[in-house]
């Protein structure tokens, strides 16, 4: 079965803007930063979690939709 590569982009918790690179900084777990778009406080971990589970909603998405594809007609 071949997946594809799949690219979720982080996005504030506020206005669902996707993230902006934050020039010269790395952000690490606790960070806080501001949306370029609302100017919202945005929890790093709350950012991710929200794209991790966005990532496994479309991964489980595709394996559906492949295993339909490989077993249909069997």
């Amino acid at each position: 079965m071949n997946i594809p590569e799949i690219l979720v982009n982080l996005k504030c918790l506020f206005c669902n803007s996707p993230v902006e690179k934050l020039k010269g900084s790395r952000l690490n777990s606790g960070d806080l930063f501001k949306c370029s778009q609302c100017g919202e406080s945005n929890d790093y971990d709350s950012v991710l979690e929200v794209a991790k589970a966005e990532a496994k909603t479309i991964i489980k998405s595709s394996i559906h939709e492949a295993l339909k594809k490989e077993f249909k007609g069997k």
